[in-house]
């Protein structure tokens, strides 16, 4: 489970190749639904404590997670953290950072 940051400042919750937006936060718990809840019809879901530390709950997704997606924002955000601070990132860059991560990896 990880906080991502969006080029719009956005927080967005990435767990297990799924990108959540937050739409509830109680005195206990926060709900997060898929970023792909409009797109693809999906009702899928995440309920974690109120410090984000524990899931709760979760909705199953009508489609598959994406971890290159997931990948891409946690690129985009650590380059933006690093370099572009405020300014948006190309996906050419992501790309490119992401075929060098894949390399290293080889």
């Amino acid at each position: 489970m990880e906080i991502i940051t969006t080029s719009a400042g956005k927080k967005r919750l990435a767990h297990n190749g799924f990108v959540y937006t937050k739409k509830k936060t109680s005195k206990s718990t926060k709900r997060w639904e898929c970023s792909q809840r409009v797109a693809k019809s999906c009702k899928g879901a995440v309920v974690t404590n109120i410090n984000m530390t524990t899931i709760n709950s979760t909705t199953s997704h009508s489609h598959e997670g994406d971890k290159f997606h997931v990948e891409a924002m946690e690129l985009r955000e650590d380059k933006r953290n690093k370099e572009c601070i405020g300014k948006p990132v190309s996906a050419s860059v992501i790309f490119a950072m992401m075929n060098k991560k894949k390399e290293t990896r080889l």
